[in-house]
């Protein structure tokens, strides 16, 4: 499974995800560290720190709409994982 998280958002609900259910998601390791979260995938260094804005849904929702970003297809913020 791929999971891309250059991102725009980060929801919560997949931190938790990842926690909760670490058997679906082997290669997916995840750092905490005073405060911040880092991910690393398949034994690479972990990404940078992700910055507690991206799981603050309204605000990306804000952003992704004065950069004229729209979600394609049946994309949902709200959703946990985009497919």
């Amino acid at each position: 499974m791929v999971i891309d998280t250059h991102a725009h958002v980060v929801p919560g609900s997949l931190i938790e995800m990842l926690r909760s259910e670490r058997r679906l998601f082997p290669s997916v390791r995840l750092l905490a560290d005073t405060g911040t979260i880092k991910m690393a995938f398949a034994g690479e260094a972990p990404t940078r720190p992700i910055a507690s804005r991206l799981s603050d849904l309204a605000h990306r929702r804000e952003w992704l709409a004065s950069a004229q970003c729209r979600p394609s297809g049946s994309r949902r913020l709200d959703r946990c994982l985009w497919l």
